[in-house]
């Protein structure tokens, strides 16, 4: 037989490729096995770190992150991950840091271990202090009024990438309904 087998189910034939047959579905079986017992097959994997400053998650594609749950996972080497920033309500996605920058999705290739940061802020943080107080109202008004003191537009409330008086209004709201 071929390598020391005799004989094989569903597998038996005239020639020595039936046993061949055999073997390989022996290996299929032990790679499958040894699979879901938790071996890597052997790839080169490289992790991926995703942490968040603020309230929102973060998923990839290929899946295997889903930050706010789980914001780790081993990718194979060279592989291209895509993270997507999701803003929870009243939160706006203002950009990423570590091994991406940039505000629009981003893009990770696992040649090595890789981390990434999120940054949420609130919507009508103008001061970016991560509060919602009178001291953003006040430099919401001092921008409408066309004084410019240091203005943090990733406070805007209505996408217009411009503090006005929406933003104002918007955060006058939020601060009288706070408890």
């Amino acid at each position: 037989g071929y390598g020391g087998i005799s004989s094989c189910a569903h597998s038996n034939g005239p020639d020595y490729d039936a046993f061949l047959n055999c073997t390989l579905k022996g290996r299929a079986a032990w790679y499958l096995f040894a699979r879901l017992a938790g071996w890597d097959g052997g790839v080169a994997t490289h992790s991926l770190d995703v942490s968040i400053t603020g309230d929102g998650t973060v998923t990839s594609d290929p899946a295997g992150i889903d930050c706010g749950l789980d914001c780790s996972d081993n990718f194979p080497e060279n592989t291209n991950v895509s993270l997507t920033a999701v803003p929870d309500e009243n939160w706006n996605f203002t950009g990423w840091s570590g091994d991406c920058d940039g505000s629009t999705t981003c893009q990770v290739v696992m040649d090595d271990q890789r981390s990434v940061t999120a940054q949420f802020t609130r919507k009508g943080d103008l001061n970016n202090d991560t509060e919602l107080s009178t001291a953003d109202a006040i430099v919401g008004l001092q921008a409408v009024a066309g004084y410019s003191p240091p203005i943090s537009k990733s406070g805007d409330t209505d996408g217009d990438n411009k503090i006005g008086m929406a933003d104002v209004i918007y955060l006058l709201g939020q601060i009288v309904s706070a408890p």
